[in-house]
């Protein structure tokens, strides 16, 4: 709306500067033609301001009942919406500005050529304008298919899954030491309310003094509130220098999937869970979600356990215990949606495939699956299906499922 605004006056300067003489391309507008020009695109372009607002509206009311109240934050922080948006309020802007300054200071005629500048460079914005809310319902019918948005979902949960193994894998680490229990600690309580969005334990290292152990008692996607207890140090001496917990902990109004995969994690579960209510009853959502569970969980098994305790040469050690690791998402991920899918012969079998792809890749890696939890999910998941409705062929549908991925029946089925 500012550069609108600005270059509403800068052509109007133009128009009283240079005039339209010696550039050909110009649009030959009289005063009276000019503003009729600007007062009709500024009066449509509002109009079209409201169909944007509009359908914006509508399609987070969509995605809001439709998948999770949780999806609603990525439509919300599209910068492809928000460009649409700029550019329809700047080309408004630009024409309120434009025709309240048109012709301004000129003795020529209603019929003389006085206004070239601003009358093509306000139907340049119109033609823009247009053509980005063509782009913008393209934009919009493709964003809230439920494969786009479950494709989006994997793509950011799996860069943030690389992404925090990656920096504990880069953290120096002493797994071996034990606190001393009859040590006198003293608790930090948190400084303001919300989630707890990321937790820094290398800018809380820098200001501890030498010899500090620091218990960290939330974790990443925690909700705290003001004065809970969030860290635990040790001497309690040491709580004197102690900094306040907004330097080392950052505590946002919502959860994001930056810091937080597991909110990735948690958005994709809950559209499966909500494709499988029976208001809805779409299985093939479920499974859909199910078999792209296997991309974030593949990065969080194959990587190294997350590290617990950070160390520095000055005796400084930070404790991070309650940090989900690798089991710890598969949980998340798994859980609920066998809990939910027991009589969904397409979840279950998608369920199959996600469990079985994780193991195969795990052992083609040399990595012991036993850690992970994956045989155990999927033996709750065939106990629950055998006390459910399927029919034989049903069940035959699961043997062949179980035995592509070279797996059996566990014997409490069997």
């Amino acid at each position: 709306m500012l550069g609108g605004a600005a270059l509403g006056w800068l052509a109007t300067v133009l128009d009283r500067r240079l005039g339209p003489d010696g550039v050909g391309y110009l649009l030959p507008a009289t005063l009276g033609g000019s503003r009729t020009v600007l007062g009709t695109i500024a009066g449509a372009t509002i109009t079209v301001a409201a169909l944007v607002f509009s359908i914006t509206a509508l399609t987070v009311q969509l995605a809001s009942s439709q998948y999770s109240p949780r999806v609603l934050q990525g439509f919300l922080r599209d910068r492809f919406h928000q460009s649409v948006i700029g550019i329809v309020t700047g080309t408004f802007t630009y024409a309120v500005v434009a025709l309240a300054t048109v012709g301004g200071n000129r003795t020529a005629g209603e019929n003389a050529v006085v206004a070239a500048w601003a009358t093509t460079i306000g139907l340049i914005l119109a033609v823009a304008t247009v053509v980005a809310i063509v782009a913008f319902i393209d934009h919009i019918t493709k964003r809230i298919r439920v494969d786009d948005m479950i494709r989006r979902l994997t793509q950011a949960t799996t860069e943030s899954m690389d992404d925090v193994f990656d920096r504990d894998r880069a953290t120096t680490s002493d797994d071996s030491w034990q606190l001393d229990p009859s040590a006198d600690s003293a608790t930090i309580r948190a400084d303001s309310t919300g989630w707890a969005q990321l937790i820094d334990p290398h800018r809380l290292m820098g200001v501890l003094p030498e010899g500090a152990v620091v218990r960290i008692d939330i974790a990443t996607g925690d909700h705290v509130t003001r004065l809970d207890r969030v860290a635990t140090v040790w001497p309690s001496e040491a709580a004197d220098e102690f900094p306040h917990s907004d330097h080392w902990l950052t505590v946002g109004d919502t959860r994001t999937t930056e810091q937080d995969p597991g909110f990735g994690i948690r958005q994709m579960v809950d559209i499966a869970l909500r494709a499988l209510s029976p208001g809805i009853n779409d299985p093939a959502t479920a499974a859909d979600v199910v078999r792209h569970l296997v991309e974030p969980l593949r990065v969080a098994l194959t990587h190294p356990p997350r590290q617990r305790v950070v160390a520095d040469d000055g005796g400084r050690r930070i404790m991070l215990p309650e940090e989900p690791d690798r089991n710890d998402y598969v949980r998340l991920a798994l859980s609920e949606i066998r809990i939910a899918s027991d009589s969904q012969l397409l979840v279950i079998t998608a369920f199959i495939d996600t469990v079985g792809s994780l193991l195969e890749h795990l052992r083609a890696n040399d990595i012991d699956p036993s850690f992970s939890g994956l045989e155990g999910q999927l033996e709750l998941l065939l106990t629950t299906m055998d006390r459910s409705a399927l029919s034989g062929a049903d069940l035959d549908a699961v043997t062949d499922t179980l035995r592509h991925w070279r797996l059996e029946w566990p014997e409490s089925v069997a």
